[in-house]
């Protein structure tokens, strides 16, 4: 549901784009989808979302069956390059999560030899989930 209403919005906000500067919208030119992410990106869109929204005109395109030979206008040479300019310019970098360590993530409920016990257990199904992944892997 959330993605169809995503969808709808995307869509809702290119049109209004496109009505404002009088501009066909479907099929959509590269040179308008660049346009639109300046506009976007004017406008203080994060890249996530600006990515989306071309995704969402890509899937439009898509729908209604004006794809030239299966390449949807968002995957232009030059959409491509705007979109990497814009994370470039805004930083795309996700927030990487902390790793999972065992003696400090086993310190604060644990204590002593409950500790290692359950360290000990947990690496024990670490590595028999890795066997089995290896073992199926072969077959």
């Amino acid at each position: 549901m959330a993605s169809k209403a995503a969808l709808a919005s995307d869509l809702a906000c290119y049109l209004r784009w496109c009505e404002d500067i009088r501009v066909a919208p479907l099929p959509a030119e590269p040179e308008n989808l660049v346009r639109y992410i300046a506009m976007l990106e004017a406008r203080g869109a994060k890249p996530a979302t600006v990515a989306r929204r071309v995704a969402s005109l890509a899937t439009a395109h898509g729908l209604s069956g004006l794809q030239e030979k299966g390449h949807a206008p968002s995957s232009h040479v030059m959409v491509r390059a705007a979109l990497k300019g814009l994370r470039r310019r805004r930083g795309a970098a996700q927030r990487q999560a902390a790793p999972l360590r065992f003696g400090a993530s086993l310190r604060p409920p644990y204590q002593g030899v409950h500790a290692d016990r359950a360290a000990r257990c947990l690496w024990r199904r670490f590595a028999g989930l890795a066997r089995c992944c290896t073992t199926v892997a072969r077959l």
